[in-house]
């Protein structure tokens, strides 16, 4: 495994641990698919690159890659339909792929900090970002509410491409230190207005009442 105990890219290894760590701090919805799910789907095919190359050149990751890198990813990809009730992603599963949703509604029914029974998971949403690079475990489970389509980025996949081209290696470090870069930026900033508001909250109001 090149992202994994054996990396020949160990800064890539580490920055994705650190941002997978920074995921489930933060809740995202950034699960990953389990080997149940992924050998469950309905019928794996190879995506046409049309379909969602577009997608793919967008997401935070994969932002800069040239477009022969991202048709070679897009080529890689496994196109995976799932039907309504369908477990998508399932918390604390082994992680085979990052998915990204194409089409169809989902929702997030368990994970860290769920606000309600559930939260929906739009299309153009990538579920398990790390798992496309290090092996991770789940951090919510995502169940098909309509017929979803859907696409996997396995690890073995990328790895293989990262074997071939090792500039896309070298992009995808520089794309995971902006991500964590971000990451520590919006913390420091939660943390300030955190401390600003407990300086402006009169200290009477901070005790509790007496019993």
């Amino acid at each position: 495994m090149l992202c994994g105990g054996h990396s020949r890219w160990p800064r890539i290894n580490r920055s994705c641990r650190a941002l997978d760590r920074s995921h489930r701090l933060n809740r995202g919805v950034d699960g990953v698919v389990t080997s149940r799910a992924f050998g469950n789907a309905n019928q794996r095919k190879r995506a046409p690159l049309e379909l969602f190359a577009g997608h793919l050149a967008v997401l935070p990751l994969l932002r800069g890659l040239s477009p022969l890198q991202v048709a070679a990813i897009a080529r890689r990809a496994e196109r995976v339909s799932y039907t309504p009730g369908a477990v998508i992603i399932e918390e604390n599963g082994i992680a085979e792929a990052a998915i990204l949703i194409i089409a169809g509604t989902a929702a997030r029914v368990s994970g860290p900090e769920l606000a309600a029974r559930s939260e929906p998971v739009e299309p153009g949403s990538l579920l398990g970002e790390a798992a496309m690079l290090i092996e991770t475990t789940y951090g919510s489970t995502v169940v098909a509410r309509s017929p979803v389509r859907a696409v996997h980025i396995t690890r073995d996949a990328l790895h293989e491409q990262m074997l071939e081209d090792p500039d896309l290696a070298d992009r995808l470090v520089q794309n995971l230190a902006k991500r964590l870069t971000a990451f520590a930026d919006e913390l420091r900033r939660v943390d300030a207005l955190l401390a600003g508001a407990a300086a402006t909250t009169p200290r009477a109001a901070l005790q509790a009442p007496a019993g």
